[in-house]
């Protein structure tokens, strides 16, 4: 049930419980995906909170990970001045700036979704293309 170093969405669905018997006991548990920056992995949980919790940050992390930032555009059309005073931000840089801004937009898509928590592959693809 648990993987690590996802990318993409490269599995059929994520159930949204476990249950597993081990030495004659019944281990119930509440898959989710992880966040781990640079990629995500599939963990059990031991509540359902901690699950969607962690599942929601997981899409978006996904997302991510799977968008091509236009910053190269973005930059290109700006002038000097507007660098400048873009620059002027907490983030440190422009990029870091305009990085934050894509998450902020994903964590807005994430929200309005119904149920707030994608768990097949083909609800995700539909849902982000619509």
């Amino acid at each position: 049930m648990e993987r690590t170093g996802l990318t993409s969405w490269d599995f059929d669905r994520l159930p949204e419980t476990f249950e597993q018997t081990s030495h004659g006991r019944s281990v119930h548990g509440y898959p989710a995906l992880v966040d781990r920056g640079d990629r995500v992995d599939i963990k059990v949980w031991d509540t359902k909170s901690q699950a969607h919790r962690s599942t929601v940050i997981g899409i978006r992390r996904l997302l991510l990970l799977n968008t091509t930032p236009p910053w190269k555009r973005v930059l290109a059309i700006l002038s000097n001045e507007q660098k400048l005073a873009l620059g002027h931000n907490p983030h440190g840089s422009v990029p870091a700036l305009l990085d934050d801004a894509l998450a902020a937009a994903v964590d807005s898509v994430v929200e309005q979704m119904p149920g707030a928590v994608v768990r097949s592959r083909k609800t995700s693809i539909g849902r982000w293309r619509s």
